[in-house]
């Protein structure tokens, strides 16, 4: 769009216009549905011009998108589009003519564009193809199609070489064209080289991409491809044939795809062999050895694709050009190696398999082509598999079998395989990441291709190692001829590190020579003297058993290794050949299961021990020093080989080490531990292991030696301290860091000490912590060393216990600062960060879980030595470690370590940081009571692992209750139960060692573990039960204090047994009876508890309600409510208010309202069985609470004591008395608190704050009214409840200046009174606004009109009503009195009987002097309300309280004296009257607002600040009056605020939205004011009512003025659009026009 300067170029045009508008005029008179599918037709049309005209465009980001939205729209609009597009190829070519006004702006864009037809065309040609591709088969109109695919030809002809974007363009659409209508399309391109309009070369390219496109579809039109490209194939150019070979290498895998897919059908016949011979002819002789090499290229790959098709007679008298003409590319190729090695395969797979199977070609003749390719494979296996090798190992194999392999070179062909076998894995893994990218990069599935795809690519490198192995095998295993090649060659490939990937294939060759052999009767022999390189048996024994390290390795490499070593034994010394038989079967069966072994059960350490283990017994049997020490010198010696294999160069320290224990050589053992030390990698975790544990085993016999050795490198890093600093300035990158020093070095510390002799460790611990060498290793950060260090205090520890079992305990002094250590290191420096702490990765995750699972072991390890724990070392272990129990499921087997250690700890803790039975109760609660937050947890695991580590604590509570016997098996020398041992020797009886059954807690335990026992897990249900059978069964066993009443146990006993055969026999994964057993499970925990347990338990219910699992809530709740009902009579007053609290609590914290009904109920239980009166006065009374957490707590729902009290009437014996309790509070309660009134005269006082007693009743009262058995009660105490509420409403106004609340609650209160009766009219009273009404003057009407319609509806109850009533003019409240004197003067009209007239007259006579105006007026009202005929007979009494009032100082009293004297004076004579004239006119005038509604929504934006204010003020002034709240709210909303800026579309939306849903009967004068602004001076407002109009018509439905107004305003809009002079006219107008083509086709018309 133009800017403010002018409107669009090109405008529309005026006839154009004129013929929208005579549509619509037709529209609206004729046939409205047909036009308007014409005239939103024309709409799509255009926009989709514009679309394709946009591909034009300069930028590429519009044309991208122009082509993206027409895609889009491609499947629903297919024709459209094809012809839009078809349009827009022939605007270049008739730029002069306008043949209609769209077609003319878009040459006119063209022309402006500066011609660019190029990218353009290229644009068309691409959405056409695609929405050829796309579109349904309903839509394909062959003609049409027809049209379309010369229309691309002849954009293929324009100019003479074939690169132009557009015309590959155009050759894809006709590629989409032959894919749905290939017939169509391959006769219209043959008709058009027919007549010689194309070129044979630029239609070669089309039938390659439709061949490897739709295979399928090409295949069996071949045929006639080739009898029209074969003539001119001769005379074809140089820069041509490339080209034409590409061509015939797509349309030969086109067949051979086809025949693969249809197998019975043959499209190759005679004459198809003779076009495919004279084409090989051609390439052969000429193209394969073309000068240009990417023609050499491709013809020799479509030699190769066209040798399948040639006859058996013809392709054997060409082999002996083709071969070295394909090898003489091969030979000149240097960069893309596939192409010819993939013709060779071919050529070679065609003739040596045929199906005479008899090779066309003999093996002497490929000697050519194995000198060509067997250099090349020696150069670089990447080079190789980027060919297709398969035919290189044929030849291989082919010519070994058949005793053409010489011995000079037979290495070099097993070397070639063996290396080809050794391609490791990682180079596997890169490759096939590497294909996944570039498939992604290029847009390809990561799937097998399609049946009419192609099947091409290179020879990945685990083909290439899957090939050779086998090749290999078959060699070894079936070829004995080929023996004397492998034995002994393949011992020299066990060594060297380049060949480690193919051990196993290289094993499993050797135990199938050796089976072989020995199936013979020969014996594994080497002859070393002529055989050069072979390893001897120490170092193949050395080399074999550290690769045994990882059984799941390929190709089974542990089970062939082990078959190896036992068809080698010969090799070695003939005493361990019986031990290998015996060992090596176990070996094999240990790793018989590949699942067991990819599971979670597989044990690696115990693996690594099984292989120390061989080799131990090995040496032991061996008793060769002399070979143990060359075998030593294996293992030294292969250290190069395992460099960066942490796994292998572990169990070759361990190694090294059995063996050096075995030795007693003191100084090669020194330099054994120093090459194990400088050769160890002690930066890697399971290096730094390996290293430790085979010091370890070293220290087993050379404890001095190896002692010394430690105190040397920690002499050399007490020297380097400065490293870390020093590496800021230095390149330190060659030494090992300080932290993997330190680790290192407390790992051997503490698996020397784990290894040496009990009796000389004592002096050793005490030396290590006591010089402070623990804390000097504190300073270490990173993960693993924190856990070396952690396992060396561990180590330690269990170094101390070990030796107490040997029978030399002794106290580690310093235990508790070696807790200190285990906890510093486990938090590290980010404690503040959590438990997982601030990991940035999965790995620092499982590394600090790891830390955390050894850090609570070593805890565990420290707690269980001497001395006793302290309860401050306890409460730090508990802060550290109980947060674990958040922890997250995954992973899953270090996590469930971790907490199973954490069991462990707390268990321990129980066992050791207490002195008699009282503190160990004590130790219990605060155990359990920690564990609470994790046994209420939301989160299942959390849940779960809480429960079942409080299982385990009370498990081990109880057996120290039940024996003398530590549950840890220390044996006599127990440090876990003095007391108990103490008891064992003195005759103290049993129960002074328990603590007394209180100390338990009963009740509060038993409510944290209800919630749990309706869990949603199943496990937790069961363990939760348990708990709790557990609980009460130590309870039992305890004594009661001393003082307490005795009781009769056997009840008890027979629950418990109960529960404890409901845990045995309930199915507890079925959910189904889970409510059942969740009852029986309760009704014997209400037989156990105490009285006073109950009550605690009852008291505590909160918590264990809100429980965030709501299967659990429910389940508590029906505990609670199951308990109370057993045993709620056993409660006492003063416990009711506290229970009651807690349930009122529950219910506000409960945010299912199912479940929240279900509290409430417990309520109604309560009162039922206990004192009702007690729950009802609780329930009035926390109304102020309530309110306070009302403030607080904004967005809770409903209130829980509106909710109780409606639970209350619900309940068919409390609902009538709560009804006469609350009915007794309203009367009887003082209005104002009672230190804010002055009872002598409360109009001197200055009351501050309301009683919240009577809002809560009255609350309570209209809850009553919705109840079900509430109903029926109030129709009992009617006439009490209506004065009840008519006092209400009296002090409700009285004193709404302090407090507005209590006037809603009334009002809504009243209303619910008039349902609950079924009084309509009274209903009406305060209906509409009645808030208002009794705020204001008017409430005293209100109440003169409740008295009138409980007249009419029960005259019966009038009596009671005023003899209730009357008494109530005695109050001391002014408003109060004002309510009876209201209702008392309109009951007198209605009274029936002398004695209640007699009554009233008296009564309110009695009052006329009141000091309150209104009840003086309204006294006089009522007495002159007397109905007529009994009137006469107080008339004198009536006239003389007019003649007393009609001159009182407030007027309104005086007004009512004399209006009252009119009724008199037609019983009394007229003498006696003095006339009075009243005169009271009253002019009402309807405000019209909706005429001039719509002109203020258009000057609401002016652009005069004035009229902007103006407008809104009026706006908001008139909204109450429309009576639409919708509008109101809009207007008053802080959007149109006067002194902000409107965001005016937004408003209209909104605005028109309202007003059509209000006022949609008004539509038509609303369009009118909008047509009428049309016209109008300023732009602005023509804009407004541009956009109001379009959105007011967007949001209609109704038929007649979419019928009548639509084609006015939208050929209005399009005017504007195209020709207004202002940019914001055209602006909004576009905007308008937007919304009705978006909505209008929705709409029901």
């Amino acid at each position: 769009m133009a800017g403010n300067g002018g409107p669009v170029t090109p405008r529309t045009d005026d006839q154009e216009l004129e013929f929208l508008v005579l549509a619509a005029q037709g529209y609206a008179t004729y046939k409205p549905e047909s036009v308007l599918e014409v005239i939103i037709m024309l709409y799509l049309t255009a926009v989709i011009r514009v679309l394709v005209g946009a591909l034009a465009d300069s930028s590429l980001l519009v044309r991208d998108a122009a082509a993206a939205a027409l895609r889009e729209n491609a499947q629903q609009n297919a024709a459209i589009i094809l012809d839009c597009c078809t349009a827009s190829l022939r605007v270049g070519k008739r730029v002069s003519e306008k043949k209609s006004l769209c077609c003319g702006m878009l040459a006119k864009n063209y022309v402006q564009r500066g011609g660019q037809f190029g990218s353009h065309h290229a644009g068309v040609f691409s959405i056409m193809a695609y929405t050829v591709q796309n579109m349904g088969e309903e839509q394909l109109d062959p003609i049409f199609m027809r049209k379309m695919a010369k229309v691309a030809l002849g954009e293929m002809t324009s100019t003479k070489d074939y690169t132009s974007d557009w015309q590959r363009a155009a050759a894809s659409l006709l590629v989409a064209l032959g894919s749905r209508l290939p017939d169509m399309m391959m006769d219209e391109v043959f008709l058009q080289l027919a007549g010689n309009m194309i070129p044979v070369y630029a239609v070669v390219p089309i039938f390659a991409d439709f061949a490897t496109v739709d295979a399928l579809q090409f295949a069996p039109r071949v045929k006639g491809v080739l009898s029209r490209v074969l003539p001119v194939l001769g005379g074809v150019r140089d820069n041509q044939r490339r080209a034409f070979a590409k061509a015939f290498t797509c349309w030969c895998q086109a067949i051979v795809q086809y025949h693969e897919d249809c197998p019975n059908v043959n499209l190759v016949d005679n004459d198809m062999q003779a076009l495919f011979q004279s084409v090989f002819d051609l390439f052969l002789n000429s193209w394969v050895s073309s000068r240009e090499p990417k023609v050499r290229l491709a013809a020799a790959e479509a030699l190769g694709e066209m040798v399948v098709f040639i006859g058996r007679l013809q392709l054997k008298a060409a082999l002996p050009r083709i071969l070295p003409a394909i090898l003489g590319v091969l030979k000149k190729e240097r960069e893309d190696l596939l192409p010819v090695t993939r013709s060779l395969h071919m050529i070679l797979d065609t003739v040596l398999i045929t199906r005479e199977r008899v090779p066309m070609i003999d093996f002497q003749a490929l000697t050519p082509v194995l000198n060509a390719i067997i250099p090349m494979a020696s150069v670089s296996s990447n080079k190789l598999k980027d060919c297709d090798p398969s035919f290189y190992l044929k030849l291989i194999v082919a010519i070994a079998a058949n005793g053409y392999m010489e011995a000079d070179s037979s290495e070099l062909f097993m070397e070639f395989l063996v290396r080809q076998c050794a391609i490791p894995d990682r180079e596997v893994e890169a490759y096939r990441t590497e294909q996944t990218a570039i498939e992604k990069a290029m847009g390809l599935p990561s799937v097998l291709p399609s049946k009419n795809e192609l099947k091409v690519g290179a020879v990945s490198p685990a083909e290439l190692r899957a090939v050779c192995e086998k090749s290999l095998l078959l060699l070894a295993g079936t070829m004995a001829e080929t023996e004397c090649f492998l034995w002994p060659y393949l011992l020299k490939v066990l060594i060297p590190i380049n060949y480690t990937g193919a051990v196993a294939t290289v094993c499993k060759c050797i135990s199938e020579i050796s089976r072989r052999r020995l199936a013979s009767g020969e014996i594994m022999t080497v002859d070393y003297a002529a055989s050069s390189g072979v390893p001897h048996p120490d170092e193949i024994l050395a080399r074999l058993l550290v690769l045994l390290q990882n059984p799941m390795a390929r190709e089974q490499l542990a089970a062939r290794i082990l078959t190896v070593l036992f068809y080698l034994a010969p090799l070695f010394p003939k005493s361990v050949v019986l031990l290998w038989e015996d060992e090596i079967p176990k070996l094999k069966a240990f790793i018989s299961d590949p699942e067991d072994m990819r599971g979670e059960s597989w044990q690696q350490a115990t693996w690594d021990d099984m292989i120390v283990h061989l080799l131990s017994e090995s040496i032991d049997v061996i008793q060769n020093s002399q070979w143990t020490l060359s075998l030593g010198n294996a293992f030294a010696s292969h250290y190069d080989l395992y460099t960066g294999d942490h796994p292998h160069s572990a169990l070759l320290h361990r190694c090294l080490g059995m063996l050096l224990q075995k030795l007693d050589d003191r100084d090669y053992v020194q330099r054994k531990i120093s090459l194990m030390y400088k050769r160890a990698d002690v930066a890697n975790e399971a290096n730094r292991l390996g290293l430790a544990m085979g010091m370890g085993l070293v220290a087993a016999s050379h404890l001095d030696t190896v002692l010394e050795k430690l105190k040397k490198v920690l002499e050399s890093q007490g020297r380097n301290r400065f490293r870390r600093l020093l590496s800021v300035f230095f390149d330190q990158s060659n030494r090992p860091d300080v932290d993997d020093v330190f680790a290192a070095l407390a790992l051997m510390y503490g698996y020397a000490a784990s290894y040496a002799p009990s009796s000389a460790i004592e002096a050793r611990i005490e030396t290590l912590v006591g010089t402070n060498m623990l804390s000097g290793l504190l300073g270490v950060r990173t993960a693993t060393a924190k856990q070396a260090v952690i396992t060396a205090i561990d180590l330690l520890g269990q170094a101390v216990i070990r030796a107490g079992a040997n029978g030399a305990p002794f106290p580690l002094k310093k235990r508790d600062q070696m807790l200190d250590f285990t906890m510093a290191l486990m938090a590290g420096q980010s404690q503040a960060a959590g438990y997982i702490l601030g990991a940035s990765s999965v790995l620092e995750t499982e590394q600090l879980l790891h830390t955390q699972e050894l850090a609570v072991n070593a805890c565990t390890t420290l707690v269980s030595v001497e001395p006793k724990l302290p309860m401050v070392a306890r409460d730090r272990i508990l802060q550290a470690t109980l947060g674990f129990f958040a922890l997250p499921s995954e992973p899953s087997a270090i996590v469930n370590s971790l907490l199973s250690n954490l069991t462990t700890l707390l268990c321990a803790i129980l066992l050791t940081s207490a002195e008699d039975g009282k503190s160990r109760a004590d130790q219990l609660q605060h155990l359990l009571r920690n564990l609470d937050q994790y046994v209420s947890s939301p989160v299942e695991h959390q849940r779960e692992r809480a429960c079942v580590s409080v299982l385990a604590v009370l498990r081990q509570f109880r057996a120290l209750c039940t024996t003398g016997i530590c549950p840890v098996n220390c044996g006599n020398n127990c440090m876990h139960l003095p007391s108990f041992g103490d008891r064992s020797m003195s005759n103290t009886s049993a129960p002074l060692l328990l603590p007394p059954r209180e100390e338990l807690k009963l009740g509060e335990r038993t409510m944290a573990y209800i919630p749990r026992c309706a869990d949603v897990t199943s496990d937790i249900r069961k363990t939760s039960a348990q708990i709790l059978d557990l609980l009460f069964s130590i309870a039992l066993l305890l004594p009661k204090l001393v003082g307490s009443a005795t009781e009769n146990k056997q009840p008890s006993y027979a629950a418990l047994s109960a529960l404890e055969e409901l845990i045995a026999v309930t199915n507890w994964a079925s959910s189904s009876d889970t409510i059942d057993v969740m009852r029986r499970i309760v009704a014997s925990v209400g037989i156990l508890l105490t009285s006073e347990e109950l009550v605690a338990c009852l008291r505590g219910c909160q918590t264990a309600i809100c429980d965030r699992i709501p299967q659990a809530s429910q389940g508590t709740i029906m505990a609670v409510t199951q308990l109370i009902a057993r045993r709620g009579n056993e409660l006492q007053d003063s416990d009711i208010p506290k229970v009651t609290q807690s349930l009122l609590a529950s219910a506000a914290a409960v945010g299912d309202k199912k479940m929240r009904q279900q509290v409430l109920n417990s309520i109604c239980c309560l009162a039922e069985h206990a004192q009702a009166k007690v729950v009802f006065d609780e329930l009035l009374t926390s109304a102020e609470k309530d309110s306070t957490r009302k403030d607080t707590a904004r967005n809770k729902g409903p209130l829980p004591l509106q909710e109780a009290y409606l639970a209350v009437a619900d309940h068919e014996i409390l609902a009538l008395p709560f009804l006469e309790h609350v009915i007794r509070v309203i009367n009887q309660t003082p209005v104002y608190k009672a230190n804010d009134v002055d009872k002598d005269n409360e109009q001197l006082s200055a009351p501050s704050s309301l009683n919240p007693l009577p809002q809560s009743a009255t609350l309570a009262l209209g809850a009553i009214f919705r109840g079900t058995f509430g109903k029926l009660a109030v129709l009992k105490s009617y006439s009490g409840v209506l004065c009840s509420l008519v006092l209400r409403i009296g002090s409700c106004h009285g004193t709404i200046g302090l407090e507005t609340q209590p006037l809603r609650d009334v009002v809504s209160t009243f209303h619910s009174f008039c349902e609950c009766v079924d009084d309509e009219e009274m209903g009406k009273v305060l209906a509409r606004d009645g808030e208002h009404r009794l705020s204001g003057d008017r409430w005293i009407e209100a109440v003169e009109e409740i008295a009138t319609c409980s007249a009419r509806s029960r005259p019966e109850e009038v009596n009671s009503i005023c003899t209730l009533l009357w008494p109530a003019l005695k109050r001391p409240y002014d408003f109060q009195r004002a309510a009876a004197a209201a209702a008392l003067s309109e009951y007198i009209r209605h009274s029936d009987g002398d004695a209640l007239l007699n009554n009233l007259v008296g009564a309110l006579s009695a009052h006329i002097g009141d000091d309150s105006h209104s009840v003086r007026r309204l006294c006089v009202k009522g007495l002159v309300q007397i109905p007529k005929k009994e009137l006469v007979k107080y008339a004198s009494q009536v006239l003389s309280v007019i003649v007393a009032l009609i001159e009182d100082d407030e007027e309104e009293v005086a007004f009512a004296a004399a209006q009252g004297l009119s009724s008199v004076l037609e019983v009394v004579p007229e003498e006696n009257v003095s006339p009075i004239m009243l005169n009271l006119c009253v002019r009402l005038r309807s405000l019209q607002v909706h005429s001039c509604l719509p002109r203020l929504i258009f000057h609401v934006n002016d652009e005069a600040s004035a009229v902007r204010h103006a407008c809104k003020a009026t706006l908001r002034k008139i909204a109450p009056l429309l009576q639409a709240q919708e509008i109101t709210s809009l207007m008053n909303s802080r959007a149109f605020d006067s002194d902000r800026r409107l965001d005016y579309d937004e408003f209209v939306r909104d605005f028109s939205k309202h007003l059509v849903s209000e006022f949609g009967d008004r539509a038509d004068s609303y369009i009118i004011s909008a047509i009428q602004a049309f016209d109008s001076p300023w732009p602005l407002i023509q804009a407004n009512a541009a956009y109001f109009a379009g959105c007011l018509l967007s949001r209609l439905s109704d038929r007649r003025p979419l019928a009548l107004y639509l084609p006015q305003i939208t050929a209005s809009l399009m005017k504007m659009t195209a020709n207004a002079p202002s940019a914001i006219v055209r602006t909004k107008s576009a905007a308008a026009l937007s919304l009705l083509i978006t909505e209008i086709p929705d709409t029901p018309i």
